[in-house]
């Protein structure tokens, strides 16, 4: 019998098998480690650019709270509208830019007194007005300009800084026209700051009157300042049901601001390498120049310990400090009583130390 051979073929199963994942692989001790790698990179990127953002949001306050804060001349408003003559100049200042100043010419032989307002003020405003004509009443040669940032001035404020610089540039005009003046300043709160900086660098100011003056930008003060240009911006533009919401971001700016990166923004935007003294250092070496420092008990924005600091700090027997009843910035000068004093402190103090 034949024996019949049954031949087994061989079969193949295909069988279809997951792609492998890599991460079931790992243990589970290292696939934690990783996910907390990845989020620890996100995290790092998220820090990365809010402190990039924080830092140029500093970078852009100055130039916003210059443009905010800065009041246009009035048409037509100049020294002839006060019944003087005057002579319009253009200062070389700032690179591309002039500094526009009046001139108002007193008798030949009396010396020349700058006058500068306060942020938000310019050249034709009301204290401007009052100061050049009570001064050009005593014979005096009266200059005025724009700081920064007011008035017909493009350049962007800095507070003190890049204005101290341009009081240097109005003195080298000047002494080119005038080499045998004497020259002295009288200031108010930002133009008080800028010419005792200016001071501190150049010797031919003589005599100061400063009203309101800084005595530096400490971190106190940049936070109050940063709070009180906000508030006084908001309260104009935001309905008055509102204005509780207002304060709200009022008082979280305060603690927002980082002080020391405003004080790097203002050296960055005045354009200006060179080293710029405080008010308080500057005074400090007024040697035998006279100075007159002025404010307001209930001063808002400058606290009253930096008109002593100032005081303790000036190095000049010719110094004199005085503290008026307001609870305001700028001098009360809508008080005729104050007025007439005010007209008379000013009148008699360059009348005494700049002859």
């Amino acid at each position: 019998a034949e024996r019949k051979s049954h031949a087994v073929e061989p079969t193949c199963i295909l069988s279809e098998e997951k792609p492998m994942d890599f991460e079931q692989t790992l243990p589970r001790e290292e696939h934690t480690m990783r996910l907390k790698g990845g989020l620890g990179r996100r995290i790092s990127g998220i820090a990365l650019w809010t402190a990039v953002a924080y830092v140029l949001l500093h970078l852009a306050l100055v130039p916003v709270f210059s443009l905010l804060t800065r009041t246009e001349h009035k048409k037509g408003n100049t020294p002839r509208n006060w019944g003087l003559a005057y002579q319009f100049h253009e200062v070389k200042g700032f690179p591309g830019f002039a500094i526009p100043a009046w001139y108002v010419p007193g008798a030949a032989n009396k010396p020349i007194i700058l006058v500068l307002t306060g942020s938000g003020g310019n050249k034709s405003g009301t204290i401007a007005k009052l100061m050049t004509l009570s001064l050009h009443e005593k014979g005096y040669n009266v200059f005025l300009f724009d700081t920064r940032g007011q008035g017909q001035s493009r350049v962007i404020k800095t507070y003190g800084i890049g204005e101290a610089a341009d009081v240097v540039r109005v003195l080298d005009h000047l002494s080119k026209i005038h080499p045998d003046k004497k020259i002295g300043a009288v200031g108010f709160s930002l133009g008080a700051a800028s010419v005792l900086r200016a001071a501190g660098m150049d010797a031919r100011l003589q005599a100061i009157a400063a009203y309101a003056s800084y005595s530096e930008l400490d971190s106190d003060l940049i936070r109050n300042g940063v709070a009180v240009q906000l508030k006084t911006m908001l309260r104009g533009k935001v309905p008055r049901k509102r204005h509780t919401y207002a304060d709200y971001g009022v008082k979280a700016a305060r603690w927002i601001v980082c002080p020391a990166l405003v004080r790097v923004s203002l050296k960055l935007w005045s354009g200006t390498f060179r080293s710029i003294p405080t008010p308080q250092e500057a005074v400090a070496a007024f040697g035998d120049r006279a100075l007159l420092l002025m404010q307001n008990d209930g001063d808002p924005e400058i606290p009253v310990r930096q008109l002593d600091a100032l005081y303790q700090s000036a190095q000049t027997a010719k110094k004199q400090k005085m503290s008026f009843r307001s609870n305001t910035h700028e001098p009360p000068l809508w008080n005729e009583q104050f007025r007439g004093r005010f007209k008379a402190i000013i009148q008699g103090f360059f009348g005494k130390n700049l002859r």
